[in-house]
Protein backbone atom coordinates (compact mmCIF):
# COMPACT_ATOMS: atom_id res chain seq x y z
CA UNK A 1 0.00 0.00 0.00
CA UNK A 2 1.65 3.40 -1.16
CA UNK A 3 1.75 5.98 1.14
CA UNK A 4 -0.45 8.28 -1.00
CA UNK A 5 -3.12 5.90 0.45
CA UNK A 6 -2.71 5.70 3.48
CA UNK A 7 -3.42 9.25 3.90
CA UNK A 8 -6.26 10.50 5.61
CA UNK A 9 -6.47 13.58 3.70
CA UNK A 10 -6.09 11.21 0.00
CA UNK A 11 -8.91 9.39 1.18
CA UNK A 12 -11.11 12.14 2.20
CA UNK A 13 -10.51 13.63 -0.73
CA UNK A 14 -11.26 10.55 -3.00
CA UNK A 15 -14.51 9.60 -1.52
CA UNK A 16 -15.10 13.91 -2.51
CA UNK A 17 -14.52 12.61 -6.08
CA UNK A 18 -16.65 9.22 -5.67
CA UNK A 19 -19.68 11.27 -4.55
CA UNK A 20 -19.30 13.82 -7.56
CA UNK A 21 -18.74 11.21 -10.18
CA UNK A 22 -21.94 9.05 -8.87
CA UNK A 23 -23.83 13.10 -8.14
CA UNK A 24 -23.08 13.46 -12.16
CA UNK A 25 -24.34 9.96 -13.17
CA UNK A 26 -27.54 10.43 -11.57
CA UNK A 27 -27.82 14.04 -13.14
CA UNK A 28 -27.02 12.44 -16.16
CA UNK A 29 -29.82 9.65 -16.09
CA UNK A 30 -32.74 11.92 -14.41
CA UNK A 31 -31.78 14.29 -17.92
CA UNK A 32 -32.00 11.01 -20.29
CA UNK A 33 -35.29 10.45 -18.28
CA UNK A 34 -36.75 13.61 -18.67
CA UNK A 35 -36.26 14.01 -22.56
CA UNK A 36 -37.48 10.21 -23.31
CA UNK A 37 -40.79 11.13 -21.69
CA UNK A 38 -40.94 14.07 -23.76
CA UNK A 39 -40.16 12.53 -26.67
CA UNK A 40 -42.85 9.76 -25.59
CA UNK A 41 -45.36 12.66 -25.01
CA UNK A 42 -44.60 14.35 -28.78
CA UNK A 43 -44.95 11.09 -30.06
CA UNK A 44 -48.22 10.54 -28.39
CA UNK A 45 -49.57 13.77 -29.44
CA UNK A 46 -48.26 13.99 -33.16
CA UNK A 47 -49.74 9.73 -33.00
CA UNK A 48 -53.26 11.58 -32.13
CA UNK A 49 -53.08 14.71 -34.15
CA UNK A 50 -52.61 12.90 -37.45
CA UNK A 51 -54.78 10.15 -36.32
CA UNK A 52 -57.99 12.74 -36.32
CA UNK A 53 -56.80 14.82 -39.17
CA UNK A 54 -54.84 13.09 -41.80
CA UNK A 55 -57.22 10.22 -42.16
CA UNK A 56 -54.62 8.09 -43.30
CA UNK A 57 -56.39 4.92 -42.18
CA UNK A 58 -55.77 1.63 -40.14
CA UNK A 59 -52.26 1.54 -41.51
CA UNK A 60 -50.47 4.43 -40.14
CA UNK A 61 -49.18 3.05 -36.86
CA UNK A 62 -47.58 0.30 -38.94
CA UNK A 63 -46.27 2.06 -41.35
CA UNK A 64 -44.74 4.58 -38.68
CA UNK A 65 -43.74 1.87 -37.22
CA UNK A 66 -41.89 0.24 -40.38
CA UNK A 67 -39.97 4.24 -40.89
CA UNK A 68 -39.23 4.36 -37.29
CA UNK A 69 -37.11 0.80 -37.22
CA UNK A 70 -35.45 1.27 -40.44
CA UNK A 71 -34.53 4.93 -39.61
CA UNK A 72 -33.19 3.85 -36.32
CA UNK A 73 -32.43 0.04 -35.75
CA UNK A 74 -30.23 0.26 -32.48
CA UNK A 75 -33.21 2.03 -31.15
CA UNK A 76 -35.96 -0.22 -29.16
CA UNK A 77 -39.97 1.02 -28.84
CA UNK A 78 -41.51 1.58 -32.30
CA UNK A 79 -43.11 -1.48 -32.57
CA UNK A 80 -46.47 -1.01 -33.66
CA UNK A 81 -47.54 -2.63 -29.99
CA UNK A 82 -45.44 0.67 -28.43
CA UNK A 83 -46.43 2.97 -30.11
CA UNK A 84 -49.87 1.88 -29.63
CA UNK A 85 -48.93 2.34 -25.56
CA UNK A 86 -47.18 5.38 -26.25
CA UNK A 87 -50.97 6.74 -27.65
CA UNK A 88 -52.48 5.42 -24.77
CA UNK A 89 -50.06 6.90 -22.42
CA UNK A 90 -50.83 10.05 -23.87
CA UNK A 91 -54.50 9.75 -24.22
CA UNK A 92 -54.61 9.39 -20.52
CA UNK A 93 -52.06 11.99 -19.23
CA UNK A 94 -54.02 14.55 -21.24
CA UNK A 95 -57.79 12.37 -19.53
CA UNK A 96 -56.07 12.99 -16.13
CA UNK A 97 -55.13 16.52 -16.50
CA UNK A 98 -58.55 17.65 -17.81
CA UNK A 99 -60.11 15.40 -14.39
CA UNK A 100 -57.04 16.49 -11.96
CA UNK A 101 -59.29 19.92 -10.25
CA UNK A 102 -62.64 17.72 -10.24
CA UNK A 103 -61.22 14.40 -8.86
CA UNK A 104 -62.95 12.68 -11.40
CA UNK A 105 -60.30 10.21 -11.79
CA UNK A 106 -60.26 9.23 -7.96
CA UNK A 107 -63.72 7.81 -8.23
CA UNK A 108 -64.65 8.10 -11.89
CA UNK A 109 -67.97 5.78 -11.52
CA UNK A 110 -69.79 8.59 -8.52
CA UNK A 111 -67.83 11.51 -9.75
CA UNK A 112 -68.43 11.08 -13.59
CA UNK A 113 -71.15 8.91 -14.11
CA UNK A 114 -68.70 6.28 -15.51
CA UNK A 115 -68.35 2.75 -15.83
CA UNK A 116 -64.64 2.98 -16.04
CA UNK A 117 -61.59 4.80 -14.80
CA UNK A 118 -59.86 6.78 -17.88
CA UNK A 119 -59.75 7.81 -21.57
Amino acid sequence: MSDIIKSDEYRRWIVSIRKRIQASQIKAAIAVNRELLELVWFLGEQIIEKQQSAKWGDGFLKQMSDDLLVDFPDVKGFSVRNLQRIRRWYQFLVWYARNWETGCFLNCATACGANTVGP
